[in-house]
């Protein structure tokens, strides 16, 4: 007898997978029951009418560690595949369908204290790997006491590998992926992770075939050397990989790690063809990271999923090294009528082709503006730096014959860039100096194809014959151009017709008898019929010209410029109009004050805002500003003004302060520039870059980002409004005539005449310091000229300083108020013009009372 105490063990004698066709599968499962009872001693009982069972199947993947994970006693979560079960005994069972697992109970016994399961068919649908059967065991009827209530047996079924079953081939179509004779079952293991996660069957090859997926196309087998995919693009959704398959192999542009890297091969560049077409193939990493197969096609071959096409003159950036590189779409038609070719330099194609170049776009579809110059592309985006002569490509009857210049095309005829007279020109593609100096850098500059020198140096009154665009023969000028002349000139002849075509010296010109030597910096005029010789140009210019504080004389090139230094050795003889040197501003050809500048601007923006209620103070800081010694970002205010922070030189002039009824507006000139690591910009807690989108060259204030401070570039002068208000044009010379000229003319005009030895006030061109003040009808005008060399008698004085000012409708007397300072003037009760002057080391009390007869005096 057995013990009673003993549970029911129940051991898997066997589990045979047995395949039976291609479709079909028989496994049988027999789980051996211990005897509960002596039968002899039980009678007629049935076994097959006292037990009961349940039978589930189990993927391995729902399995916990040591037991059986898959029935509802166990809290896996997941609910097992029931194939049977209930209270009925087994032989109501046999026959049974359970379509929706793929499985059919073939049979049940329970002869030999056995139970027996046999399924057909099974193709596990859903999950491959190991399958577990699990019978539960429950009695029916009436049993001994002593026999054990129910009991279950475990144990393996069946192992599932659709790569190796067959019958599975349906089951394997329907999951989205794809069986192929000889092959296996492509996609069937995306649901397995490895490493990079990648699925396993990514890129996996078996025979011929390569298991790919796409995210338009679902899983399928490439199968090399078969027509249908040679030239197709497939970008992987399984991989960072992008592949093409060839008539042998199947290519592979790839970004990272590559699953199963054996069944492809690695490619840059290759090329693939079919039937007449031989299409460029490319392979680059894009933006994003990700790896890209792009195809040059005149005439496309093969599908592109998810690749990209390109059609000739069109282009790509591909990372070689460090550096993105522009490669183009080109056409070979010297090779086939559909060949292609994936260039990054569009120089040197053959002639036929000049179309790729002149047709090409940038990688971002804009068109590249490219030009042919007969052998060679210029311009191209990766051709920095591009100098070359392209004489032997050089055909008259191109549409662009010419050079590159700094990948600049230069056409024939034509000049290089920032060449302002025509000492080199393109002839017949390649370029030609006119006797160049030796120091001229251009006489460096190498082919960049060949690496000789670009520049070939003529002689003067060297002679170009026939040159296109130009229609004439040219010749090498003394005067440093090459010039037209007429067909057949000779150089003999150029060389004995000085006079008509100034063979002289580059800086000389030609007065009929000999070569006049260049006149710019002389002090003395020497003109020859109302001209003076300027750096080898006659110039109608006999207007003598005077330093900024009128103690030299000489002459400038152009009228316009304003004289610095007349001296021979001076680094700077002259400087431009609109340009400015110190405290000093160039203003056509005159010098005047930076400060007077800033007046006249603030001046017409007071009468803009405030007509008949403005002051307006034109001062050194020491006199303007009321509180100058704080901190603005650890440093003090006053080193962004004075000399110590700019190495000796004052970091800012005179201040401007302009009063009106909307507020308070200031403006001041630099000596340093606006975005220096000193600049003023720093002082009112603004970063040094703040006017960097204000610097225009057209003599205008302009906006500093979207500040209230303006800056004007010509004149280095900034101007600071209390207001978010649009600062607008100014008209200079109309600005300086009504706010400055007609007033100080009136003071002038009624002091000369009056007072002896102010006749000089007719020189007066700076204003150093200027005062404006307007309330209702009472008006004030001053000004002050400092440090000046005036002529007194023919004379000159230098070092003058001297004052005009005027009142009008004051409710004092200013006779009164300038005879305080000094008694020795003489004027009537109704007179409101003074002025007065003083010679250096001589007191002048007006002069010294220039605070208190202006900022000081309240009109109000």
């Amino acid at each position: 007898m057995i013990d009673r105490k003993i549970f029911l063990i129940f051991v898997v004698l066997f589990v045979v997978p047995i395949f039976l066709s291609s479709e079909a599968n028989a496994q049988t499962y027999k789980c051996n029951l211990p005897p509960l009872w002596d039968k002899t001693t039980t009678g007629s009982i049935n076994v097959g009418e006292i037990l009961k069972a349940n039978m589930f199947l189990c993927p391995t993947n729902h399995e916990a560690p040591g037991k059986p994970s898959c029935p509802p006693t166990y809290d896996s979560g997941v609910e097992p595949a029931l194939f049977f079960g209930g209270d009925a005994d087994y032989a109501t069972q046999e026959g049974t369908d359970y379509a929706e697992y793929g499985a059919r109970e073939a049979g049940v016994a329970t002869t030999d204290w056995s139970i027996t399961f046999e399924t057909e068919g099974v193709c596990y649908q859903g999950y491959e790997g190991q399958y577990y059967v699990w019978f539960q065991v429950d009695t029916m009827g009436t049993l001994p006491s002593e026999a054990p209530t129910d009991g279950y047996c475990y144990g393996p079924a069946h192992y599932v590998d659709w790569d190796t079953e067959q019958y599975c081939t349906e089951n394997c179509k329907g999951h989205s992926v794809e069986w192929a004779d000889g092959l296996e079952c492509c996609g069937d293991d995306d649901n397995i992770s490895a490493t990079g996660g990648d699925a396993p069957d990514c890129l996996k090859s078996k025979g011929s075939g390569l298991c790919v997926s796409t995210t338009n196309a679902g899983w399928e087998w490439v199968i090399k050397g078969q027509p249908e995919d040679i030239g197709d693009i497939k970008d992987l959704a399984c991989a960072n990989i992008s592949i093409v398959a060839n008539s042998t192999h199947i290519m592979r542009c790839a970004a990272g790690t590559v699953p199963n890297p054996g069944s492809t091969t690695p490619f840059d560049f290759t090329y693939i063809g079919k039937e007449d077409k031989l299409n460029a193939y490319a392979c680059f990493i894009d933006d994003a990271g990700k790896a890209q197969i792009a195809q040059c096609a005149d005439a496309p071959i093969g599908d592109i999923y998810g690749g990209i096409r390109k059609a000739p003159g069109e282009s790509i950036l591909k990372k070689i090294g460090d550096e993105n590189v522009t490669y183009y779409c080109t056409r070979h038609r010297e090779y086939g009528t559909h060949v292609t070719e994936w260039k990054s330099d569009l120089d040197n194609l053959n002639k036929a082709n000049k179309e790729d170049c002149q047709n090409a776009k940038l990688p971002t579809g804009a068109v590249a503006g490219y030009k042919w110059t007969g052998s060679k592309c210029c311009s191209e985006a990766d051709d920095k730096n591009e100098y070359y002569n392209d004489k032997e490509g050089y055909n008259a009857t191109d549409p662009y014959p010419g050079g590159c210049w700094n990948s600049q095309y230069i056409g024939e005829g034509t000049r290089p860039p920032g060449r302002t007279v025509f000492d080199i020109i393109n002839y017949k593609g390649g370029f030609e100096g006119c006797s160049l100096p030796e120091t001229d850098p251009s006489l460096a500059l190498r082919d960049s194809h060949t690496g000789g020198l670009l520049v070939n140096n003529n002689p003067y009154c060297r002679v170009l014959v026939d040159a296109t665009g130009i229609g004439n023969n040219l010749f090498c000028s003394y005067s440093g151009n090459w010039i037209s002349t007429d067909a057949g000139e000779t150089v003999d002849k150029l060389s004995q017709d000085k006079t008509s075509r100034g063979c002289c010296a580059p800086d000389q010109c030609w007065n009929g008898v000999e070569c006049i030597e260049d006149q710019s910096t002389k002090s003395t005029p020497e003109t020859y019929d109302g001209y003076r010789c300027i750096l080898g140009n006659w110039t109608n210019e006999t207007i003598l010209k005077y330093t900024p504080d009128g103690s030299a004389s000489g002459y400038c090139p152009l009228e316009s410029q304003c004289l610095v230094n007349p001296s021979e050795f001076a680094d700077v003889n002259c400087i431009g109009n609109r340009e400015y040197l110190g405290k000093n501003f160039c203003e056509e050809g005159q010098w005047t004050s930076r400060a007077k500048m800033l007046a006249v601007a603030l001046l017409r923006y007071a009468n803009l805002k405030s007509s008949d209620d403005y002051t307006l103070f034109c001062d050194t800081y020491e006199n303007i500003l009321n509180f100058y010694n704080y901190q603005v970002g650890g440093n003090y205010v006053l080193n962004y003004m004075g000399d110590v922070h700019c190495q000796g030189k004052a970091c800012v002039n005179e201040f401007c302060v302009l009063r009106y009824k909307d507020g308070v507006a200031f403006g001041t000139s630099l000596n340093e520039p606006v975005n220096s690591s000193r600049s003023f910009l720093k002082s009112l807690d603004q970063q040094a870059s703040l006017c960097d989108s204000a610097r225009a060259k057209d003599n205008q204030y302009h906006r500093c980002g979207s500040s209230n401070i303006w800056y004007n570039e010509n004149q280095g002068t900034l101007i600071q409004l209390p207001t978010d208000d649009a600062f607008g044009s100014v008209s200079w010379q109309e600005a300086f005539v009504a706010f400055i000229k007609n007033p100080f003319d009136t003071i002038k005009n009624w002091i000369v005449p009056r007072t002896t030895g102010l006749d000089f006030f007719d020189q007066t061109r700076m204003f150093t310091k200027v005062y404006a003040e307007v309330h209702g009808d009472k008006k004030v005008f001053a000004f002050m000229e400092e440090g000046q060399t005036v002529y007194i008698g023919g004379w000159p004085v230098s070092g003058m300083d001297y004052v005009g000012l005027e009142y009008q409708g004051m409710d004092f007397t200013p006779c009164d108020l300038i005879r305080h300072y000094d008694s020795t003037i003489s004027c009537s009760a109704d007179q409101t013009i003074f002025a007065q002057s003083r010679r250096p080391g001589q007191p002048s009390n007006l002069v010294d009372a220039w605070p208190d007869l202006t900022a000081k005096l309240r009109v109000r």
